[in-house]
């Protein structure tokens, strides 16, 4: 009986045909940490596919103006006046455009026909856009006058009036001789405010590659996602560092900021102007 219990608490036990266990092994530690290398800063400048090609919106929604030729019967004298056409409003052009002198309030001079002629003395083939106007006056060596002008875009839509920019010259030219362009842009029934944007850019050359600027590079001054201004650095920029954006506001206190293509990066950084939208002169620094 004794030995039938023994042989039945063998046979229940470990024999040698069962596996070993498997011993737990402790996973050893690695107190070693690794530093990942460190993200390098994202760069100011966003590449593009091709310069942009900012613009400013001169449509407008003024009405045509009925302008009538003046009764050169009631007038002393004349003179004539060639007026250059801005480059911004050359390309909108249309026969039904309309360019008036006034003096006093007076209509004393009425123009429709646009005339391309080429002054340029280099031998260049460019044409510049001019209206030729006679003015009409009372005026004499004694009793002066001044004209102004006002000139209406049938394809704009837009009326642009400036007053009192230049003395009546009886039985005189002004613009025959040399150019005259008289700053019709000033008067823009759309955009009355004028801010002569004056940039410093200051080259940072403590940077591995110092930024160099490129005549093809292209500046445009912005309202919001408005265009106010452009201006390539080869046309306004000098060794002093300086390059003035003309910027066209509707009111006083828009705040602007700055579109810097560079032609060599093929890209574009923005920067934010100290200041905003006023009548004459804002100059900012901006560190490249």
């Amino acid at each position: 009986m004794v030995l039938a219990a023994l042989t039945f608490a063998w046979g229940c036990g470990s024999s040698s045909d069962d596996p070993d266990p498997v011993p737990v092994v402790p996973t050893p530690t690695d107190s070693t940490e690794v530093t990942p290398p460190p993200t390098p800063p994202a760069s100011p400048w966003v590449e593009v596919v091709a310069q942009p090609m900012w613009d400013i919106d001169w449509n407008a929604t003024d009405e045509r103006p009925d302008w009538k030729d003046p009764d050169f019967s009631d007038y002393e004298n004349w003179m004539i006046v060639m007026v250059k056409m801005p480059e911004l409003l050359s390309r909108y052009i249309s026969p039904d455009d309309m360019m008036a002198v006034f003096i006093n309030g007076e209509l004393r001079g009425l123009s429709s026909v646009a005339t391309e002629v080429n002054r340029d003395d280099t031998g260049s083939s460019k044409q510049s856009t001019y209206f030729i106007i006679k003015v009409y006056s009372n005026a004499t060596k004694e009793k002066t006058e001044t004209i102004g002008f006002k000139y209406y875009s049938s394809e704009l839509h837009h009326l642009f009036a400036v007053e009192d920019t230049d003395p009546y010259i009886p039985e005189g030219e002004l613009g025959v001789s040399s150019d005259y362009e008289p700053p019709i842009l000033k008067g823009s029934s759309k955009y009355p405010i004028l801010t002569t944007l004056t940039i410093k850019f200051q080259i940072d050359q403590t940077v591995e590659e110092p930024f160099v600027a490129a005549p093809l590079d292209f500046l445009g001054a912005f309202v919001g996602d408005e265009c106010r201004g452009t201006v390539y650095v080869g046309q306004g920029y000098n060794f002093t560092g300086y390059i003035t954006v003309p910027l066209y506001s509707k009111e006083v206190g828009e705040p602007i900021t700055l579109r810097y293509y560079s032609s060599i990066k093929n890209a574009v950084r923005v920067f934010q102007i100290s200041g905003t939208t006023k009548q004459g002169l804002l100059m900012n620094t901006i560190k490249l």
